[in-house]
């Protein structure tokens, strides 16, 4: 009957473990002497890097939100200048009217969310919510300081646009005023575009 043949592999696990183990008592002792005997400027040096991380991303935030500044201004222009000639019916046109609009002047990452009773803006570029009104009326209006208050929970930017209003300017106006006082221009900067058709 033929021997088997033994497996040296257990017996060189052991060794390396045990050539591991006497290493660290060697290695270890000086490293952690050196520790203990600059612990004032090892916590020093985290502190500095935790300092300087903490400025980076303060830096970091800030420029991300300047630049959001600019682009929601110039959005909220663009939205402005917009000229149409039907006035339609119900709010999914309004909605698909700007959403063609703002694909041909460029801004092709807009994303479209036209659902009814939900959180939702209708349309955000860029981080930027964009609440659509029309024809606008005093329901309406009275929806927008509610979605507002909702919105201000995932952006820092909203542009309502009202398009074709058939209430009293004195409504749009309060509602204005209504949103100054409930929203923190700090949490939520937005801005009210009033659109109506050219006949």
């Amino acid at each position: 009957m033929a021997k088997q043949k033994s497996n040296p592999k257990p017996t060189l696990i052991i060794i390396g473990i045990a050539i591991v183990v006497i290493l660290c008592m060697f290695v270890a002792q000086p490293v952690l002497a050196w520790i203990s005997e600059n612990k004032g400027i090892l916590l020093a040096s985290f502190f500095a890097v935790v300092v300087v991380v903490v400025a980076l991303f303060i830096w970091w935030h800030r420029e991300r939100l300047k630049k959001q500044n600019e682009a929601f201004y110039q959005l909220t222009g663009v939205i402005k200048a917009l000229r149409y000639t039907p006035v339609f019916n119900y709010e999914i046109d309004y909605q698909a009217l700007l959403y063609g609009y703002l694909i041909g002047k460029g801004y092709t990452n807009i994303m479209y969310e036209p659902r009814s009773g939900d959180s939702r803006p209708d349309l955000s570029v860029d981080g930027i919510a964009i609440e659509v009104k029309g024809p606008t009326g005093a329901d309406a209006l009275r929806t927008i300081a509610d979605k507002a208050m909702k919105y201000s929970n995932h952006y820092h930017f909203l542009i309502a646009v009202l398009f074709d209003p058939y209430c009293r300017f004195s409504k749009v106006d309060e509602t204005i005023s209504g949103l100054g006082r409930i929203i923190d221009k700090k949490r939520l900067r937005y801005e009210m575009v009033i659109k109506q058709a050219d006949y």
